[in-house]
């Protein structure tokens, strides 16, 4: 395994699979319902930030009874997840730019922490949705973990596993933002790369526009169950369960909604006074990584 360090808390993990080929062409085989073979109803339409052109599927729906080809490759790209999130974590657990909800890293294999091993295979298609047809970005810059959701007693995100099944389409890169550096970091991935970054702490990434072909990945979150904040525990109980939950609800729809996740990247060297809240200033212009190995 081949590890490219593009800046510290955003990596690409190489050479991780024995023939990628073979996973994806098992991927695509999925799309079609066989009957004979007893798969269920799998890829469906999904929104995301890919409106209208983007379907998904997930690995507990392949089939009532997984085949030892499935069982196979779905192992090989669970083995893949584990190997990676253990790696990246144990290079900056100790790190003190974790959200604070996380108290526990004395074994990153055991609870609180947990391993989302149902894989989330997405399609994104090579014709471009109307509403981005004409933009340079495919998807909008944005967070896998929700900031302002920070309180609730859920199984957080940490970490974004993204494990990209083929490369013949034309650009497609994944740019990332680090707030470390205040810089844009565009990756295009090969087959068979393996990128990690945090799914939240201001690393908002999207995707630059493609052609040619469609995109195929992978993504899985390593995450944290967080038993909720004080604050947001006291609520509960005095509203009640079901009326705090139905509140909760209308609210993190309405950040949703809000696009209170989401931020718009402005590229300029010259003081531009005050932003907007969902605006992030960029001074240099994007940095390319070529894909050049530069840690082991």
């Amino acid at each position: 395994m081949d590890k490219i360090v593009i800046e510290p808390m955003i990596h690409v993990y190489q050479n991780v699979f024995y023939n990628i080929d073979d996973i994806f062409n098992f991927v695509k085989s999925t799309e079609e319902y066989k009957e004979n073979t007893g798969m269920l109803e799998t890829w469906q339409e999904w929104a995301g930030f890919w409106k209208g052109g983007a379907l998904k599927t997930e690995s507990r729906k392949l089939s009532n009874n997984p085949t030892e080809e499935q069982k196979k490759y779905i192992g090989e790209i669970v083995d893949a997840f584990l190997k990676v999130s253990k790696d990246y974590l144990n290079d900056y657990k100790n790190n003190d730019a974790w959200p604070d909800f996380i108290e526990d890293w004395s074994n990153l294999d055991q609870h609180p922490w947990r391993n989302d091993t149902y894989i989330d295979f997405l399609k994104y298609n090579k014709n471009q949705p109307e509403h981005l047809a004409d933009s340079l970005i495919a998807m909008n810059y944005h967070t896998d973990f929700d900031n302002f959701d920070k309180e609730s007693a859920d199984n957080k995100k940490v970490i974004t596993v993204t494990i990209y099944l083929n490369d013949n389409y034309e650009g497609g890169e994944i740019s990332v933002y680090s707030p470390e550096t205040e810089k844009i970091y565009n990756y295009k991935p090969k087959a068979g790369d393996i990128v990690v970054f945090p799914s939240g702490m201001n690393y908002y990434h999207g995707v630059l526009s493609f052609y040619g072909n469609d995109r195929y990945l992978v993504r899985m979150f390593k995450t944290y169950e967080y038993a909720g904040s004080e604050e947001w525990l006291k609520n509960k109980q005095f509203y009640g369960e079901d009326v705090w939950e139905s509140m909760e609800k209308k609210r993190l729809q309405h950040a949703w909604e809000n696009g209170y996740n989401l931020v718009k990247m402005v590229f300029s060297d010259k003081s531009l006074g005050n932003l907007n809240l969902n605006e992030i200033q960029i001074k240099e212009d994007p940095i390319y990584i070529d894909g050049t190995k530069n840690d082991n």
